[in-house]
């Protein structure tokens, strides 16, 4: 029998590897931000981080892809919150 929503697809209830990153990577130079993000996304396959920062964007090379999901209000300054994939 087929899942009926998305959720509840087997490919959610796969265990994944992440990473949540409090660092302020946007803080850091290239060559370190590179190490530290290239260090964590090879964990396994599939892997990916959650970055938060008071920044507006996250610096990242060019072979990740990032994806802005939400602020956090109640942070002071506000926080964004960044999902990176290799």
């Amino acid at each position: 029998m087929q899942p009926t929503c998305p959720a509840c697809s087997p490919r959610y209830q796969r265990p994944q590897s992440y990473s949540p990153v409090s660092l302020s990577l946007d803080r850091f130079v290239p060559a370190l931000r590179t190490r530290i993000i290239a260090t964590s996304l090879e964990v396994s396959a599939g892997s990916f981080f959650v970055q938060f920062s008071d920044a507006p964007s996250l610096p990242v090379p060019g072979f990740l892809r990032v994806h802005h999901t939400a602020i956090v209000w109640r942070n002071l300054p506000p926080a964004a919150v960044f999902v990176v994939r290799a």
